[in-house]
């Protein structure tokens, strides 16, 4: 499971005490359940340096979180985890970050029609537009392609909305759940203190990935290229690599000095 938290947060979030969990932290109690957890202060977070975020630092953020997934295909090959059974829990506009990672070409989400790395996604309190990215935008082409759970508080007007914007296309898939729970809490606050909502997350965690029959094998491509992007070259022959393509493609004829000089082709000639 990988857990992101919300702009101006940290990873912290995950260890404070969840009403529901009897004072466990999500994070913590996950780990009681036997899945393994990483969590991650996001860049300009946390106990990384405090600083604004530039425009261009969205992408970034994107991409750390694909390191994050890269780490854990490696100990996924060291025999530590199954990362075949991979999970994300996003809050607020981490939520949408967390969309927008699983989203991008090379993620744990295939494009390709085989089996998916990540077996399930949840968004608390998504937001409509979050670090950057527009739910409406990202979460529909990933609702055919990972179970997805939503859930918000009825009186959290933002999230509500943005939620409102997909349920249409997320309760098309057949996994797909969305939560909505009589609050006005939002992320971290609705997690932790909004009743029977950890219950309603195990639930879904167990029917999408931790019952998930997947028996664990190696991945030892860490970095997943699209099987229709690979090309494939032949060379029989050895060419001159310095050579203008067009020459080196011909292989040199020898001459017979004995024969016949060769006639000029004569021009076609054309019919009435």
């Amino acid at each position: 499971m990988i857990l992101v938290h919300e702009s101006g947060r940290s990873r912290k979030d995950f260890e404070e005490p969840v009403l529901e969990l009897k004072g466990k932290g999500l994070a913590e109690y996950l780990q009681s359940q036997d899945y393994a957890v990483l969590t991650l202060d996001l860049r300009g977070q946390g106990q990384n340096p405090r600083r604004a975020l530039a425009r261009g630092d969205r992408p970034r953020i994107v991409l750390d979180l694909q390191a994050a997934y890269f780490f854990l295909l490696d100990r996924h090959n060291r025999g530590e985890l199954n990362v075949s059974k991979l999970g994300i829990i996003g809050l607020g506009d981490g939520a949408n970050l967390a969309a927008a990672w699983a989203h991008q070409p090379g993620a744990a989400v295939s494009t390709e029609g085989h089996p998916s790395d990540l077996s399930g996604m949840v968004l608390i309190s998504p937001m409509p537009e979050g670090t950057g990215y527009l739910l409406k935008s990202i979460a529909p082409s990933l609702s055919s392609r990972v179970p997805m759970l939503l859930m918000a508080g009825e009186r959290d007007n933002p999230s509500k909305d943005a939620i409102q914007t997909v349920r249409q296309a997320i309760e098309r898939g057949r996994l797909n759940k969305i939560e909505m729970y009589p609050s006005n809490l939002h992320g971290y606050k609705f997690l932790r203190l909004e009743p029977k909502v950890t219950s309603a997350l195990m639930h879904f965690l167990e029917n999408s990935l931790k019952n998930r029959a997947v028996a664990w094998e190696p991945q030892y491509n860490l970095l997943p290229v699209a099987v229709s992007d690979i090309q494939v070259a032949r060379h029989d022959k050895k060419v001159d690599l310095n050579a203008p393509a067009a020459e080196a493609a011909k292989p040199e004829r020898k001459r017979d000095p004995n024969a016949p000089a060769a006639e000029a082709p004569k021009p076609e000639r054309k019919r009435d």
